[in-house]
């Protein structure tokens, strides 16, 4: 008598997705990803980070800088790092040593007021930016059909709490309103005196395109204290929805950020104020990875060609 023996067919990936594997959300995703490309991007392998000295250790103009105040556009502290302000009190920038609890970042940035203004006015505003070179600025694809979202990670701590808006400006200055594209993102500092984790994501900006010829790309604020000139309910944006939306002719390419009187904080009310700011990390994608850590020797070699391209640790605005 003949025996015949038939084995069902199945597939392995069936199988692995029938074994109780301790692989977590993420895990499984990568299991179910169909492509090379797509595992790639599962994974984040490769270069993350986008922006050079996010945690603070490259500085080339000094520990400390003088203080700056009204009209000021301040390149002291910390390399690449611009600091503007109008009728907001005086502010030093220094590199500081005071950095999250687990020492994974060797300095930090530290902004102190130093003469007060508690009556701030309408055009009052006081921020922080980070300005991309349009050369790597190409591969978030703006103003195209396959614009890339953009996350931002920072480790932030002040004596104050509240509101400040963390924004993502596309520089791209060529479109009918001439202004540029901005983003805007609100984060609470919860708790004072404490260093805090945060994260914020925005989407890619399908609308205009970049001016890949130019000095400047994407641009990371950290609008500290605006006056009502900058409020939710200034043209060129939706705060609520957080898109990429055109400002309107006229506004110039100010930020508009959350305004003193409608919740935001006034960094200048005191010289008690300060600001530390240190492992900031701009990346592809809608998820925020681990700081990703390059050697002293290439951060140093960024920042330097920053100084003699664009000029921007001289007072030269790139």
């Amino acid at each position: 008598m003949t025996v015949r023996i038939q084995k069902p067919t199945f597939t392995l990936r069936d199988k692995m997705n029938e074994l109780d594997l301790p692989v977590g959300e993420h895990g499984l995703e990568i299991l179910n990803s169909r492509t090379p490309e797509e595992t790639f991007n599962l994974a984040r392998a490769g270069r993350r980070r986008l922006n050079a000295n996010g945690d603070m250790r490259i500085c080339q103009t000094g520990s400390t800088s003088p203080y700056f105040s009204s009209g000021t556009n301040s390149h002291h502290g910390p390399d690449l790092w611009q600091h503007l302000m109008s009728a907001a009190g005086t502010f030093t920038a220094s590199q500081d040593n005071d950095t999250p609890y687990h020492k994974e970042f060797p300095k930090s940035l530290k902004l102190q007021c130093t003469t007060a203004d508690t009556s701030l006015d309408a055009a009052s505003y006081f921020y922080t930016l980070y300005r991309m070179e349009c050369v790597d600025s190409w591969v978030l694809q703006y103003g195209t059909l396959y614009a890339k979202p953009v996350t931002v990670s920072f480790w932030i701590k002040s004596n104050k709490t509240g509101i400040i808006a963390v924004n993502l400006e596309n520089e791209s200055n060529n479109h009918s309103g001439g202004g540029d594209s901005t983003c805007v993102r609100r984060v609470r500092i919860e708790k004072p005196n404490t260093w805090e984790h945060k994260t914020v994501t925005y989407p890619g900006d399908y609308n205009f395109q970049m001016d890949y010829h130019t000095n400047k790309g994407a641009v990371i604020e950290f609008f500290w204290t605006g006056g009502t000139n900058y409020s939710q309910n200034s043209a060129g944006y939706d705060v609520e929805k957080g898109n990429f939306e055109q400002i309107a002719a006229g506004q110039g390419t100010e930020v508009r950020a959350h305004p003193i009187a409608d919740g935001g904080i006034n960094f200048a009310d005191s010289t008690s104020n300060y600001i530390n700011l240190t492992g900031v990390q701009m990346e592809v994608g809608e998820v925020a990875t681990p700081y990703e850590h390059r050697d002293y020797s290439e951060e140093l070699i960024y920042c330097m060609r920053r100084i003699q391209v664009l000029g921007c640790q001289y007072g030269i605005s790139p």
